[in-house]
């Protein structure tokens, strides 16, 4: 798959963008990032996140029209349609559900949130 249009919303200090960004250098993904500043949203790359995904949370990965939120789901987007590096373990699909919810549980909570 072409990786014309690939965009990164995210922030520096937001473990979840590191998670995303390590993943595409992992797999040599040419990508453009977009910093969001997350306590100040009236910026171009700000009104583009909360147009995106209005729960405001990055990462926020762009590629053409389609548009994937949270970082569990970007990495597995990423290695079901790029080449490259594996980053998932060769797993059947229905073997690896217990897994992924497991990852979402322990991504979550080191998420801190920010309230205004």
């Amino acid at each position: 798959m072409s990786v014309s249009n690939l965009t990164l919303l995210a922030r520096f200090g937001s473990s979840a963008s590191w998670r995303v960004r390590c993943a595409l250098n992992y797999k040599h993904i040419e990508y453009d990032t977009r910093p969001v500043n997350l306590l100040d949203m009236s910026d171009e790359n700000g009104r583009k996140l909360l147009q995106l995904n209005p729960a405001s949370r990055v990462p926020v990965l762009i590629h053409g029209e389609r548009v994937i939120t949270e970082s569990l789901a970007i990495i597995e987007y990423l290695e079901e349609n790029f080449d490259g590096p594996r980053l998932l373990p060769l797993i059947p699909t229905n073997a690896r559900a217990p897994e992924p919810s497991h990852c979402i549980l322990r991504a979550a909570s080191s998420q801190c949130r920010i309230f205004a």
